[in-house]
């Protein structure tokens, strides 16, 4: 059922919300699992990349991890946003990332098995798909369809 708010400028679907919500619980479950492996749980990333590279080598090693982790949240953020205010080059994007990250996590399950790095990338994987989802719910199709010219 298409909502009688649906024309009105600016009218966002509950579903693109919760969407968009999923997608940044995602981003802060990333971050925090990322803070978890490299500082926390034991064998910590540091303690490990430290004993190879050195403390140098090892802080800069995780400077560019987090700052790749920076740069891939910022992107997701972007096309989250962009997704929200109902491009649909945006939720297809996500829906694509999310895709991508479904098959990476299956194919780190089957070489590796199920340990800690695969709930750690699986929750995400798995908020983007829930994600995905609801984006492409019937309700949202009004949200995503191209502007008309009058």
């Amino acid at each position: 059922m298409i909502s009688k708010d649906a024309g009105r400028a600016g009218w966002c679907p509950r579903e693109v919300r919760t969407a968009f919500r999923i997608s940044l619980a995602a981003m802060a479950v990333e971050a925090a699992t990322w803070l978890l492996d490299v500082f926390v749980i034991p064998p910590t990333g540091f303690d490990e990349l430290r004993s190879t590279l050195g403390t140098q080598g090892a802080a800069l090693q995780l400077a560019l991890s987090a700052g790749f982790l920076l740069l891939t949240d910022a992107l997701w953020l972007f096309f989250a946003l962009r997704m929200r205010q109902g491009r649909n080059w945006a939720r297809i994007v996500l829906a694509v990332l999310g895709a991508i990250g479904s098959l990476s996590l299956l194919a780190d399950t089957g070489m590796n098995g199920f340990d800690w790095s695969i709930m750690r990338q699986g929750v995400p994987t798995a908020l983007a798909v829930g994600a995905a989802v609801l984006m492409f719910l019937p309700a949202c199709k009004p949200h995503f369809a191209p502007a008309r010219a009058e």
